[in-house]
């Protein structure tokens, strides 16, 4: 039996007044309950129930399963909460709210088509893990693995001109901050769609939708990549059609830019313009080897970065047919012609030329080693009848090699080098006579006659001047200031040193008006032992005794003044020299100085005196004379003494 009411009231005074009924009771209108437990509507063991308020105006509704909270509808939250066991009640904070706390893949919502054919049954999943699925999920246990995880396609549309969609994704401190953050933005333009991708506020990609066809296109199966075609045949394939193919590299003022090849870790290719020396390379390998260089003048160079021509070539130039240079060519090295070569500017080689055909150079031309040529050559003029003829403003040949080679010209004849000028070790500079026993000499035209100025004879290792009937007569050394330091009178058979008209086999001319304090000149002794206490000094008058040893000179006693060898120190060792005759400024004497007046041996051990000794027990002996200029003196010990 179903009881029905459809109006009034009926009151039940206890539970047992509403299980008594026995049969199901059906309500139509309001139900309102003031028994001592919550729920009005309730299963047989009262554990599944519909809970009201439970005070008046709080305005809810609870639903209960099993005992347990599972959803709940407030007037004043304007929300419904729905939970599992673990949860509990809660304050909703959407006007849908759902939270659960049980196994980490638990889902919390799911909505899902329903019906025959093909439809997802878990179309939209919210996980417990905070996880979103949209798309094609399968099976009761579904689960997104990601805050939002689509399976398919995903469509995001914004129609109309003017309006844009953007696909944000950021790492950043906070939701309005920009940093860190990567968009995707699609927006219209006219009639036109743009793609951008964005860092920041900065666009790091675009790509518009009027582009060509295959503007870039990524080949999967090999990697490679076609800018404007599908048809690539390496990994970057660029291609135009009807119009200029260009690849445009730019960086800021003060770096370099351009292409580098690599095989295995290795650079074989560089293609740089080089900032630094403003220069273009293009070189095999390291891109500092500098193989061709092109400057900012146009200038070519090979093996070098700084051109002085149109082309300069350091290193060796070789080839069987026609070179023709009609501007200024350098040549670091070899030049090999088999055909015709014809240079109308200026050539300049720092080693070797040679050919067996024609070499035409109609500019300067510069060789740094061998020209090897079986003809007569011609350097400014067209050859002629002699091998080798140079004629220009200066006439000028250079021969010049590297600082670690000899530069040298050689002389020979039947195939026997005779001789050679050569730049030595060091730069010195050698004329050398290669043939043993063979002169060397030097002639000069005198007047119209040829004569030997100087002859170098080999077999007695002398050089010989006036050597032959053809000879010069006199010979002359020049000084600074004197015209015949040293001259040689060789049809009188004399010698003059200062003089050129000399009277004896040795005439020598005296001025010692030049000395200073304490020096001198003429015989000198370099041998001898100098004395531990009576020591060397410029000026001292010395003499030697028996043990070799150079002491002071003393009036006072034969033995230190009489039969002695005397000499003056010219300075305080005795390498410096000690003077046996000649001229000397003392700057330290006895008595006053007279001009052609004698001097002696002093009874001051190591002076010169111009006083005669006069004690007893004295030497007197002469050592010498003023000259014209005062403290000079001519320095000629006598051989005697006497002993007053």
């Amino acid at each position: 039996m179903t009881w029905k009411f459809n109006s009034g009231s009926v009151v039940f005074s206890s539970a047992s007044s509403v299980t008594a009924l026995g049969q199901p009771l059906e309500v139509t209108g309001y139900v309102s309950s003031s028994l001592g437990y919550r729920g009005i509507l309730t299963d047989a063991d009262r554990d599944t129930y519909v809970d009201v308020e439970a005070t008046d105006d709080e305005d809810q509704i609870k639903f209960y399963t099993g005992g347990n909270l599972r959803m709940m509808m407030r007037n004043s939250d304007e929300g419904v909460m729905i939970t599992d066991n673990n949860v509990g009640e809660f304050t909703p904070r959407a006007l849908l709210h759902i939270s659960g706390a049980g196994a980490g893949g638990d889902q919390l919502f799911r909505v899902g088509g329903g019906g025959a054919g093909n439809y997802f049954s878990n179309a939209i999943i919210v996980d417990q893990n905070g996880h979103v699925g949209i798309g094609n999920w399968q099976g009761d246990n579904a689960n997104p693995t990601a805050p939002l995880d689509v399976s398919g396609n995903v469509n995001i549309r914004s129609d109309g001109p003017g309006t844009a969609i953007n696909l944000e994704m950021k790492l950043s401190s906070s939701a309005n901050d920009t940093d860190g953050s990567f968009r995707h933005r699609v927006q219209t333009h006219g009639d036109k769609q743009i793609y951008t991708l964005m860092a920041g506020a900065t666009n790091v990609f675009r790509m518009e939708s009027d582009a060509p066809a295959n503007s870039i296109y990524i080949n999967g199966s090999d990697g490679k990549v076609g800018i404007g075609t599908s048809g690539v045949d390496e990994k970057l394939h660029v291609q135009t059609s009807s119009a200029d193919c260009r690849i445009r590299l730019e960086t800021d003022d003060g770096y370099d830019v351009g292409i580098l090849g690599y095989q295995a870790s290795t650079q074989k290719l560089g293609l740089i313009y080089d900032d630094s020396d403003d220069v273009v390379t293009f070189s095999y390998g390291d891109a500092t080897n500098n193989h061709i260089c092109i400057d900012s003048n146009g200038k070519v160079g090979v093996n070098t970065k700084t051109p002085s021509h149109v082309l300069t070539i350091a290193g060796a130039v070789s080839g069987s047919s026609t070179l023709e240079a009609v501007g200024a060519t350098i040549l670091g090295s070899t030049l090999n012609v088999t055909g015709a070569a014809t240079m109308a500017g200026k050539v300049s080689v720092d080693n070797e030329i040679s050919g067996s055909g024609t070499l035409q150079a109609a500019g300067a031309t510069t060789l740094g080693s061998t020209l090897s040529v079986s003809g007569n050559v011609g350097i400014g003029v067209d050859a002629g009848s002699d091998e080798l003829h140079v004629s220009g403003a200066t006439g000028a040949i250079i021969i010049e090699s590297n600082a670690a080679s000899i530069a040298s010209l050689q002389l020979q004849q039947g195939g026997t080098t005779y001789g050679r000028l050569q730049i030595g070790g060091g730069g010195v500079f050698n004329i050398e006579n290669l043939v043993a026993d063979e002169d060397m000499v030097f002639k000069v035209n005198d007047g119209g006659s040829t004569r030997t100025a100087l002859t170098i004879d080999s077999s007695v290792s002398e050089v010989i001047v006036n050597n032959g009937a053809d000879s010069l007569v006199d010979f002359r050394v020049e000084g600074a200031t004197e015209d015949h330091l040293l001259f040689v009178d060789g049809s009188a058979d004399l010698i003059g040193i200062k003089t050129d008209s000399p009277k004896v086999a040795l005439d020598v001319h005296h001025n010692p008006t030049g000395l200073s304090d304490d020096t001198g000149g003429g015989d000198v002794a370099v041998w001898g032992a100098e004395d531990g206490t009576e020591t060397l000094a410029a000026g001292k008058l010395m003499y030697l005794n028996t043990s070799g040893v150079w002491k002071y000179a003393d009036a006072d006693a034969v033995s230190t003044s009489g039969g002695v060898l005397l000499a003056i120190a010219l300075g305080t060792s005795i390498s410096d020299g000690l003077l046996l005759r000649g001229y000397f400024d003392a700057a330290t004497i006895q008595g006053s100085f007279v001009k052609g007046g004698v001097c002696y041996v002093s009874e001051t051990a190591g002076v010169i005196d111009f006083t005669r000794p006069s004690a007893s027990g004295d030497t007197v002996r002469v050592v010498g004379y003023g000259t014209n200029t005062a403290n000079v003196i001519y320095f000629n010990p006598s051989g005697d003494w006497i002993e007053l």
